[in-house]
C-alpha cells in the first residue's frame, strides 16, 4: 500500500489554487444580455394634433421616423443627442 503524506502548507497551497481556478472559471462565464422587446403592445397611433407637445423627427429622403422630441416653445424642440450630428 502506498501512502502520501502532505503537510499543512501543501493542502493550503492545493486549496489555494483550486479557489483560484474556480475564481478564473467564473469570471470567463458569459453574462446574459436582458431580454427587450422593441414592439409597442397594444399602443395606438395617435391622431395629427392630438399630442401638440410630441414631434416626429423625420428623414426627408426616406420619408421616416427616427427620432422623437418635445416642444420646448414655438421655436425649440428637445431630442436625445443621438438624433442629431455635430
Amino acid at each position: 500500500m502506498i501512502t502520501i503524506q502532505t503537510t499543512v502548507g501543501d493542502q493550503t497551497m492545493a486549496l489555494t489554487i483550486l479557489c483560484l481556478l474556480g475564481l478564473l472559471a467564473f469570471s470567463q462565464a458569459g453574462v446574459l444580455k436582458p431580454y427587450f422587446d422593441p414592439r409597442i403592445v397594444n399602443g395606438e397611433d395617435a391622431k395629427e394634433g392630438e399630442i401638440p407637445y410630441q414631434v416626429s423627427l423625420q428623414d426627408r429622403q426616406i420619408s421616416s421616423h427616427f427620432c422623437g422630441g418635445s416642444v420646448l416653445s414655438e421655436y425649440y424642440v428637445i431630442t436625445a443627442a443621438h438624433c442629431v450630428e455635430g
